[in-house]
């Protein structure tokens, strides 16, 4: 069997990259083929469809809400489960599923297990989602807030910032 753990080594202000690295080693120990790979700020068209060209018997995303969107994206209509691993700032998709601060252990033990939900997705404007979509007042917060970048207090900020 074979993983691909794919990490976001901006995500949680270093969280992540040691998440995958534990993450890493479980699967090593089930035993599992493990390919451990760093997102890029590049197209993921660019590197990461050549990664799935032999497609692994899942993919982990280790990052945040931003992380997984983007390799959804790209994973979407495919056959390949995608576990969600959070450690980003807000992590509301992990918190939507109930597997926000799984352990470890607890990934590869779902992964392993075959535990898998169909969640549907959509696109608007050529914008993928996952979770949800915002206009307006709200969609105006988020922007602001991802341009911050500065933790949950970020939103605080910007929601005071709206004119």
């Amino acid at each position: 069997m074979r993983v691909i753990v794919l990490y976001n080594p901006i995500s949680g202000r270093g969280r992540a990259c040691k998440l995958a690295g534990e993450i890493s080693e479980c699967f090593l120990k089930v035993p599992w083929d493990v390919e451990l790979i760093p997102t890029q700020a590049d197209e993921p068209n660019n590197w990461l469809v050549p990664k799935v060209e032999q497609p692994p018997d899942a993919v982990v995303v280790v990052g945040g809400d931003g992380t997984l969107r983007m390799v959804a994206s790209v994973l979407v209509g495919t056959s390949i489960p995608v576990y969600h691993a959070a450690s980003g700032t807000e992590n509301l998709f992990a918190k939507t599923m109930g597997t926000n601060g799984a352990s470890p252990e607890r990934v590869v033990e779902t992964i392993v297990r075959g535990d898998v939900r169909k969640i549907d997705t959509a696109t608007a404007n050529g914008e993928f989602m996952l979770l949800m979509a915002s206009v307006g007042f709200d969609a105006d917060v988020v922007r602001e807030l991802s341009n911050r970048r500065g933790g949950s207090i970020a939103l605080h900020m910007a929601i005071f910032k709206m004119e």
